[in-house]
């Protein structure tokens, strides 16, 4: 694989944007996580963490229940809003 350099500047909050070229070459995408690692010669080594994606967990559980639809979902979601913020006020 050919080398790649890119470089970004350090903020006044000590952030770093990583710059695109690198983000298409590990392949990162938003909620990934990047570790630092520090050698003793002073090198730092990137490694990329993929988050794990809540569609890949998709069908992981046994249903207990028939899924009664997205409406009833929904329904029943607001419902229990409502009585939360009800209790609160």
């Amino acid at each position: 694989m050919e080398s790649v350099n890119a470089q970004a500047k350090i903020t006044g909050k000590g952030q770093v944007q990583l710059p695109a070229v690198i983000r298409k070459r590990l392949g990162a995408e938003v909620g990934d996580f990047l570790v630092f690692k520090s050698t003793e010669n002073g090198h730092v080594l990137l490694e990329l963490r993929k988050q794990k994606r809540l569609t890949k967990l998709a069908g992981a559980l046994k249903a207990t229940q028939p899924f009664p639809g997205v409406e009833a979902e929904e329904e029943e979601t607001r419902r229990l809003w409502t009585e939360a913020r009800q209790h609160k006020a």
